[in-house]
């Protein structure tokens, strides 16, 4: 039911009601009927997935190509060619096959959990992105170091907070080191980032104590973060997190996609929250942007 509530509601399945529905009895046909644990599928324009079957994010994906709308569709106008993004807690890879793919980006990508870094891994060389995309099998956070990590939640595995949780033990990173390592490693790199994802299940606000020259850097322009109260396990205060960005330059806002439109939301926010800094800058390339193509409609 999960999944038919998703499918009524979102918005890239409105006008083609029935064709969702009928790749929602596909998907679900193809994890419980035939037992397959994986299914490739298209994704975009030029991209494509393989996706395992059994979570709602995978199905998501498959029923309404970019599950995260907003998010998605204003990366894909903001973004451009040679452009640097970090995507941290990659997953299989959603956000960096688009970026690299789609607007051939050059993104560093960071996914702490083996067996999903794997699919992340053949997502990258299914789409034959090899060469815009570092691929880092590690976390991220406020100091280097080790930590334990649950590893039987699927997409939402994370940094444990439970002794009774499954874990296993991940090396972590920080961003200000890993962006040091990158420029190294590849001199034709950008020195930082324009854009960052973060998607660390509550984890943000160590994520970003690590990342203190990164925020500092004009260049950085966007911080995609997910802000949705999960902080809180850690001990986190989400709305300091929300000030000291603030403090930054940066402010909230949400987007629609269909009309290029950034509106600012202040701390009136419990959802992906994305901040703008030289809100000008960022105006100008939405506005400039080459549409995108999802269901026969250019947005």
């Amino acid at each position: 039911m999960e999944r038919f509530r998703i499918i009524h509601s979102h918005p890239t399945t409105r006008g083609r009601w029935f064709a969702a529905v009928m790749r929602t009895f596909s998907w679900i046909f193809a994890w419980k009927i035939l037992r397959l644990q994986k299914l490739v599928f298209p994704y975009l324009e030029r991209s494509e997935l393989i996706a395992p079957t059994g979570t709602i994010g995978c199905a998501g994906a498959y029923v309404c190509s970019l599950y995260e709308y907003e998010d998605m569709s204003f990366l894909l106008h903001f973004l451009r060619e040679g452009d640097l993004f970090f995507d941290v807690g990659a997953n299989i890879g959603w956000f960096t096959v688009l970026a690299a793919s789609e607007r051939r980006c050059r993104v560093v990508a960071f996914e702490p959990i083996p067996k999903t870094f794997s699919s992340l891994k053949t997502n990258v060389a299914l789409n034959e992105i090899e060469e815009l995309v570092t691929l880092r099998n590690v976390g991220v956070g406020k100091e280097e170091g080790m930590l334990a990590f649950t590893s039987d939640k699927d997409v939402e595995n994370c940094v444990a907070v439970s002794v009774d949780d499954v874990t296993i033990q991940v090396p972590v990173a920080t961003l200000d080191i890993q962006v040091t390592v990158a420029s190294k490693e590849d001199s034709s790199l950008p020195n930082y980032p324009i854009a960052v994802k973060i998607d660390v299940e509550g984890f943000e606000t160590s994520v970003l104590a690590g990342a203190e020259r990164i925020l500092d850097n004009k260049e950085l322009r966007v911080l995609l973060v997910e802000l949705v109260g999960h902080g809180v396990k850690y001990g986190f205060d989400e709305n300091a997190l929300r000030r000291q960005l603030n403090d930054k330059g940066f402010q909230a806002y949400t987007y629609d996609p269909r009309r290029r439109e950034l509106r600012y939301v202040g701390d009136d926010t419990t959802q992906n929250t994305l901040f703008i800094r030289d809100f000008d800058f960022v105006q100008e390339r939405i506005a400039g942007a080459i549409p995108f193509r999802l269901f026969g409609r250019d947005i």
